[in-house]
């Protein structure tokens, strides 16, 4: 482990290296869900810089347990949708089942996170509105459970998608 409790593998998730992942788990035995000092997993970090390659492979081949939550209340779908991550990345981690609509510790949503991070084309995907690719986002956004909770912070999502500052 290198500082605050990093592994080879959280780097090489993090970086797309599928072989080096393959080797580390299989061949080495590093455990698929070893966690960060703050409680990250390499799925996580997958999910940061939107390597679907990497997340499919810690999920399909390594067992990842995907649903893994860190000391501040981020699950792996707060960390796809502030990182480097496309929409293919986001729907992926909604097809494993993993809510968008968990707050963390600071009371901070998906929304939340990707709004924060200029991420205009996911703050629309999660709000139903679709993308530049033509999803209108009544498949692969956000169910119903998953919507907002109340009026305002609907009507707060929306705005933060049509602001010019994002």
């Amino acid at each position: 482990r290198a500082y605050a409790g990093r592994t080879a593998l959280h780097w090489a998730a993090r970086n797309g290296h599928v072989h080096v992942m393959e080797y580390l788990v299989s061949d080495r035995g590093v455990d698929v869900d070893a966690r960060t000092a703050e409680g990250t997993t390499a799925f996580a970090w997958a999910c940061w810089r939107g390597r679907v390659d990497a997340m499919r492979w810690l999920v399909e081949k390594g067992g990842s347990q995907f649903g893994a939550v860190n000391a501040f209340g981020c699950n792996a779908a707060m960390w796809v949708v502030q990182g480097r991550a496309g929409l293919d990345a986001c729907r992926y981690v909604r097809s494993l089942g993993v809510t968008f609509r968990l707050l963390n510790a600071n009371g901070h949503s998906a929304v939340h996170k990707a709004a924060q991070r200029g991420r205009r084309d996911v703050c629309a995907w999660l709000l139903g509105r679709g993308g530049d690719d033509g999803d209108d986002g009544d498949a692969d956004a956000i169910v119903e459970s998953d919507a907002p909770e109340s009026d305002a912070e609907a009507a707060w999502a929306r705005a933060l998608v049509g602001s010019a500052h994002l």
